[in-house]
């Protein structure tokens, strides 16, 4: 030990080699490596007295990161510089031996064999402290490089990091915090080619394994698990255990099946604790959303998938969608949104793994998309807590229930508190969509055929229902609507219906008066969209064209029978719900009827569902657009 100097505030101390221990008072400079290390950053031949202080000062701009009482900078190529300073969980005392700390922490686990950065020098003072360190050459974490290997590195890469998470256990040793991206990868060498990093919190205790496992490592192993990338593969995955089994001593397989659940069941809960919306949110990703199979439920999902599209917490949104209603989201709405088409369970988890989100926002009600959605991988997977799909959910909302029953919500509503797990503020819950100028040319041609003039009132019509003939009104009920509204007036009304409608929609047709036609062929959801932008009033049961008509203000006249009003009840402002009150099997939510007499439907007459028709139509013009 050799005294170089003396400072006001005590005794400044120069060390090379073996450890030496000082008074943790004292300000004191400990430099390991030569000093031409530092030429780089620091004038080396002015004193360790204004070497120390230079160390302990806090460092400016730029910096690689800060938190509250700890800063770490680049000041110089192959240089990095921590600062610690009381703030966030560090006092006074603790910013004053955390440099130290750490230094003692990383000849202790390079003595191991474990590849650590070098420390280049150690500075204490009162209530700060700091540590130079030798640079890792590209800096690039394993999660990066995981992210893009091929399969057979990520293999070599996962047994290596095995290797050294398991050398790391079996001394004792825990890092807590222990996550993929404070491993670099640097040039190959004895040690390999991983480099642990972030040792400040690394503690070691007495008992050695192996084994019982303690938390602390059941800690590690989940965090190494929740930060791996979806597109890791299962054979990495078991090359890591097997190496880390191999290091700690083994285990029998009992024992392995146990600790794997205990660390699967951990990883859980901390995917469950991922910041996504407020203050401390991750930087914006890649956002998945599952959109409903249902024309209804999908329209009622479009102010939050114009909300995930503006909204600055997602970089990209992509959404999943059955084939047949992917029309829906055309029309120039959706800014940047990504349409991808799925045709089966199989090929929606193929496409969840290959897209590999940071995020899946569930909007439809299934167990087989969640069971896709957490055998991908995903980090975060964000839905209804319904169908027993809950415990395969990071972030769930569980719907209100009474007595074991859940209650009638607005599916809207629940669509935007959903969406507000993933970050998303919903203000307004009325649907929007949009036509193309094809569609909107397309139908045109096809009411012309028709003989109706471009400015002749049309009224459609759409008796079916999707969802079973539970939901169906009667036709020769739809027939004497249509014939009480085109009866004595310049209107002309239009029937029309989705795939295996087509009798329905002909005996309709059939049962009704002059004026009431039929489509001479399908035109699909985005016909369908721009017939129901040009009509003055839609005639409809409880079915998805009813939404559609809700999103581009279309007056609507909706006939209701066994489902709940307040399931649908928002965007009412131009539609008038009718439904036969007073039974008491209704509304029983079933496709078809229990009873076998379906009364909610066959029995609500056509005298009120004309008079809410009339009154919509004898709206002086204008004030409905």
């Amino acid at each position: 030990m050799e005294r170089q100097g003396i400072l006001e505030t005590g005794e400044v101390l120069r060390f090379y080699g073996a450890l030496s221990y000082h008074d943790p008072v004292a300000p004191a400079l400990r430099i390991i490596a030569p000093r031409s290390c530092l030429a780089g950053w620091i004038d080396v031949d002015q004193g360790d007295d204004a070497i120390l202080l230079g160390l302990l000062e806090e460092p400016g701009l730029p910096r690689m990161r800060s938190l509250p009482g700890r800063v770490t900078q680049c000041p110089a190529p192959g240089l990095i510089h921590k600062w610690f300073g009381p703030g966030g969980s560090l006092s006074p005392a603790e910013a004053q031996s955390a440099a130290q700390r750490e230094c003692d922490t990383l000849e202790q686990l390079a003595e191991l064999g474990i590849r650590v950065p070098r420390v280049l020098a150690v500075a204490t003072g009162r209530g700060s402290s700091a540590l130079v360190m030798e640079e890792i050459p590209g800096r690039r974490t394993l999660s990066e490089v995981l992210a893009s290997a091929s399969p057979s590195e990520q293999c070599s890469y996962g047994e290596e990091l095995g290797q050294l998470v398991g050398r790391l256990h079996a001394a004792g040793w825990t890092h807590r915090d222990l996550y993929l991206e404070h491993f670099l990868v640097g040039s190959g060498d004895s040690k390999g080619r991983l480099v642990l990093i972030d040792l400040g919190r690394a503690r070691q205790r007495h008992e050695a394994l192996p084994l019982v496992i303690g938390r602390r490592q059941i800690k590690d192993l989940s965090a190494l698990m929740h930060s791996a990338p979806p597109t890791l593969s299962t054979r990495a995955r078991v090359a890591f255990w097997r190496a880390w089994c191999a290091q700690v001593g083994g285990t029998d397989r009992a024992t392995a099946r146990r600790v794997l659940r205990i660390i699967a069941g951990r990883r859980t809960r901390m995917a469950r604790h991922v910041p996504l919306h407020g203050e401390g949110s991750p930087r914006p990703g890649h956002l998945l959303l599952r959109l409903p199979n249902w024309v209804g439920d999908l329209v009622m999902a479009t102010p939050m998938i114009q909300e995930a599209c503006r909204s600055p917490r997602w970089s990209r949104v992509t959404a999943m969608v059955k084939p047949g209603l992917a029309p829906l989201l055309e029309g120039g709405l959706f800014e940047g949104l990504e349409v991808i088409p799925r045709k089966n369970a199989a090929e929606e988890r193929r496409l969840m793994k290959t897209l590999a989100p940071d995020a899946v926002l569930l909007l439809n009600h299934s167990l087989g998309s969640a069971f896709a959605a957490r055998r991908a991988g995903i980090p975060a997977i964000i839905g209804l807590a319904v169908g027993g799909r809950g415990p395969l959910l990071t972030h769930a909302l569980v719907p209100p229930s009474r007595g074991g029953r859940r209650l009638p919500v607005p599916t809207a509503h629940l669509q935007r508190d959903v969406a507000g797990l993933a970050g998303l503020v919903v203000q307004d819950l009325h649907p929007r969509l949009g036509t193309s100028p094809e569609s909107v040319r397309r139908v045109a041609e096809v009411l012309e055929e028709l003989g109706i003039a471009a400015h002749q009132p049309l009224i459609l019509c759409s008796p079916g229902a999707a969802k079973g003939a539970g939901k169906l009104w009667p036709t020769s009920c739809f027939a004497q609507t249509l014939d009480g509204l085109v009866e004595g007036s310049n209107r002309r009304a239009l029937v029309v219906g989705g795939p295996g409608e087509e009798d329905l929609v002909a005996e309709v047709v059939a049962q009704a008066g002059p004026g009431v036609s039929a489509l001479p062929r399908l035109q699909g959801l985005d016909g369908l969209c721009a017939l129901i932008e040009r009509a003055q009033l839609l005639l409809v049961g409880d079915s998805g064209p009813r939404w559609i008509a809700a999103a581009f203000d279309t007056p609507c006249v909706c006939v209701m029978g066994p489902n709940f009003p307040e399931l649908t009840a928002t965007s009412l402002e131009f539609c008038s719900v009718l439904r036969l009150e007073g039974l008491e099997c209704a509304p029983c939510l079933e496709r078809t009827c229990p009873l076998g007499h379906q009364r909610c439907m066959t029995e609500l007459p056509v005298a009120p569902v004309l008079k809410a028709a009339r009154a919509w139509l004898d709206q002086p013009a204008g004030v409905l657009r």
